[in-house]
């Protein structure tokens, strides 16, 4: 009801005070920076949500740390639609340092959106590879990559590229377990049931496909799975 609302609202209005503060405390800190930013475009004007502010914040934050900073600047632009100036400053934030795993995360991201699919695959690509070496934010680090592994089985099966490399990705998704939600590891075994069919491996299919049956199900993999017990019968 409307109580619920103002207090969302409320909520909403000391979250964005909050980082505010932090960054008038410590006007170098970067994640209070990143928090606001985030707050900014994702939160609607009647809330404290800007898009405009958000960008000159973006901007600024450059002046403390160019490649952070322009990540951020991509994802408002991002945010704003304005997919042409969001790649880039991806691009330019890649650029200046290709170690930087959020970039090709975000970046990744937005090409999925687009439907760049091949150049999706590229960026979750060198994300898992990158991530494989030690890291300032480990947590992160693991995060991404499972995220990556993830979407780069999706796009591969959807899409009927990269096979055999989304078989490789999928495996040591499964085996590293760094899933996000626990039936995302009923789309992993889905995926590679599908991945193996495509490859016209049948006895794999069958196997990951009853094991993905097994496990905690939610609406998208409900409808993967249909389509899937369809292409079996088939063959």
């Amino acid at each position: 009801g409307k109580a619920s609302i103002f207090s969302a609202l409320g909520y909403a209005k000391k979250s964005k005070t909050a980082f505010e503060k932090a960054i008038e405390l410590e006007p170098s800190h970067l994640d209070a920076h990143s928090g606001l930013i985030t707050f900014l475009i994702a939160a609607p004007g009647i809330a404290g949500g800007d898009k405009e502010e958000g960008l000159k914040l973006a901007q600024s934050m450059t002046k403390l740390h160019k490649v952070r900073g322009l990540t951020e600047q991509g994802s408002v632009y991002a945010s704003m639609e304005n997919t042409e100036q969001a790649l880039a400053s991806f691009d330019e934030a890649h650029a200046a340092d290709a170690a930087f795993l959020p970039v090709l995360f975000r970046r990744g991201l937005l090409n999925h959106q687009l439907e760049k699919q091949d150049a999706a695959l590229v960026d979750f690509g060198k994300l898992i590879e990158a991530s494989n070496g030690e890291q300032e934010d480990q947590k992160l680090a693991e995060i991404l990559r499972g995220f990556s592994q993830y979407f780069y089985g999706k796009i591969a099966t959807e899409n009927s590229i990269n096979t055999d490399e989304a078989i490789g990705v999928m495996e040591s998704y499964l085996e590293e377990a760094a899933f996000s939600k626990p039936e995302h590891e009923g789309y992993g075994r889905a995926f590679l049931a599908d991945l193996h069919l495509t490859k016209g491996n049948i006895a794999e299919a069958k196997k990951y496909y009853a094991e993905a049956e097994k496990l905690k199900k939610d609406k998208g993999l409900k409808k993967i799975m249909k389509k899937l017990k369809k292409k079996l019968r088939k063959v």
